[in-house]
């Protein structure tokens, strides 16, 4: 994998379509991977999520829920990453 895009996320149903959405539309010629970093939403952030699955093939949940805050939630998502 060359890259990993992480994407904290707490609760951010009303914008995580449009981030997804907009790397959906990315094109590069090397693996990628984007790994969104559940910090503990309740709302349906993950059921938006889980959509875009057919979109983004190499689109993964990591779980942030062990503590709540974005440096945590992007530390996890960094050590879930297997780009380079």
């Amino acid at each position: 994998m060359k890259l990993s895009v992480i994407i904290p996320c707490f609760n951010a149903a009303d914008t995580i379509a449009s981030q997804l959405e907009a790397l959906a539309s990315q094109r590069w010629s090397e693996p990628w991977e984007v790994i969104v970093a559940d910090n503990r939403s309740t709302d349906e952030s993950m059921d938006i999520v889980e959509r875009y699955r057919d979109r983004l093939p190499n689109l993964r949940i990591a779980d942030a829920s062990a503590r709540q805050g974005q440096p945590y939630a992007l530390n996890v998502g960094a050590r879930a990453a297997a780009g380079e």
